[in-house]
């Protein structure tokens, strides 16, 4: 009987240290589960919760800034990830493009010295436009902005040689695409990559968007997949801005 209740106390010992150990590695699990899927949710910027910061944004980021109203808001919040560009001169307008937006040093810029220079970001506003901005979420159009002000962040820091030079090499088709992918990686490395991720997304399902369109984006410029991958490793530590 002795032996009996000694097997019985020993088993209940042992579930309990066993029950504690399998609680503990449940949580350790459940820790390292959760860290590695918070990173892949996205981060989504909303309009209203930008509003009521919109002074304070201007007042730090609008400085040699020239907006359209339309999307002052959407580019004060992009500038925020920018603060390289803090003090350049860059003017948001709207003309006739072949894509939704653009940016470009001004003709006299490119004879200029880097902190110089002066910088348009030009919104298409073709009534037949492929992709038109105004259809995209607010945090989809800080994702378009975040990836022509990444063209900025790369002019400023070339010398007015090579920015000529630029001009004639984007003729060629490898060399833009080469250069716009870098660029779309520069945004992600900016930390606007669920954004950029938005805009991308949003190109390759609007229902309107013609066929050769997307083929041409898709040879050109990194797909919302690749923008995704390239987040993920940039919130999880792997791939860093090179300053």
């Amino acid at each position: 009987m002795k032996l009996i209740l000694k097997i019985i106390i020993l088993n209940k010992y042992n579930l309990a240290k066993h029950s504690v150990f399998f609680v503990i590695l449940t949580f350790f699990l459940g820790s390292i589960s959760f860290s590695q899927t918070t990173d892949t949710i996205p981060t989504i910027f909303y309009k209203k919760d930008f509003i009521g910061k919109k002074d304070s944004l201007l007042k730090l980021y609008g400085s040699n800034k020239v907006f359209m109203d339309k999307l002052e808001l959407q580019a004060l919040v992009a500038l925020s990830y920018y603060p390289e560009l803090k003090n350049v001169t860059i003017k948001f307008k709207s003309n006739k493009l072949n894509s939704t937006m653009a940016a470009r040093p001004t003709y006299g810029s490119v004879f200029k010295r880097k902190g110089k220079r002066k910088y348009v970001i030009t919104l298409n506003d073709k009534q037949s436009v492929n992709v038109p901005f105004d259809s995209a979420s607010f945090n989809a159009q800080v994702g378009v902005i975040g990836h022509e002000l990444a063209h900025i962040s790369y002019y400023e820091k070339e010398k007015a040689g090579k920015l000529r030079r630029l001009t004639f090499k984007y003729l060629n088709k490898k060399f833009r695409a080469k250069f716009e992918k870098d660029t779309d990686k520069r945004a992600v490395l900016h930390g606007l990559g669920w954004q950029l991720y938005a805009w991308k997304s949003f190109v390759e399902h609007y229902p309107y968007v013609p066929k050769e369109y997307l083929e041409y984006k898709a040879k050109t410029y990194l797909g919302s997949a690749q923008i995704k991958a390239l987040t993920i490793s940039y919130l999880n530590g792997e791939i860093k801005l090179e300053q």
